[in-house]
């Protein structure tokens, strides 16, 4: 990408790690190895909230759900120390976004949130009259409510630490 952009309702975590010096840990000192490791943890969080089917697309950093991508990778390192990291979309608006922006030099396919994910998945409510072309009707508005970038950012240290075989002092 040519633009870093983070936006209200995103997650980003930009972790320090000197790759060289992580004796004793599975980890090693690859960047492609630790870029997919970042894409873990955001399918971690997603599928912590319910997301279903996320996964890596062939040929693409981040993370995608439902034919969307909701998370973005970006490492830079000088002498193994990592700077920039992972950005989840938690509950974002992308509309503005997106109209200026093409995400990762990705014009042909859309970004979204975790949120945006777990809406597009929520099963349609059949009308009264069987109409099945009604707008989708969210079963448990509380549910929506429970998708949010603190919520992501307690869930997204504990992939971390599954991930990478660490433990954080919190």
């Amino acid at each position: 990408g040519e633009v870093t952009v983070h936006l209200p309702g995103q997650l980003v975590l930009y972790p320090i790690l000197k790759l060289d010096e992580r004796k004793g840990s599975s980890f090693k000192p690859d960047l492609h190895e630790y870029m997919r490791n970042l894409e873990e943890v955001a399918l971690l969080v997603a599928k912590s909230f319910g997301v279903e089917k996320g996964h890596r697309e062939d040929g693409f950093t981040g993370a995608w759900a439902n034919g969307s991508k909701f998370a973005q990778v970006g490492v830079r390192a000088r002498r193994w120390v990592t700077y920039h990291g992972l950005a989840i979309n938690v509950d974002c608006n992308l509309r503005d976004f997106t109209k200026h922006v093409v995400p990762c030099g990705i014009g042909d396919r859309p970004v979204g949130s975790i949120r945006e994910r777990l809406r597009s998945q929520q099963k349609r409510t059949v009308g009264r009259n069987g109409n099945e072309d009604e707008p989708p009707i969210l079963i448990d508005e509380n549910d929506d409510k429970k998708v949010s970038v603190s919520i992501a950012a307690d869930r997204a240290l504990d992939a971390f630490e599954k991930v990478f075989d660490v433990s954080l002092v919190r």
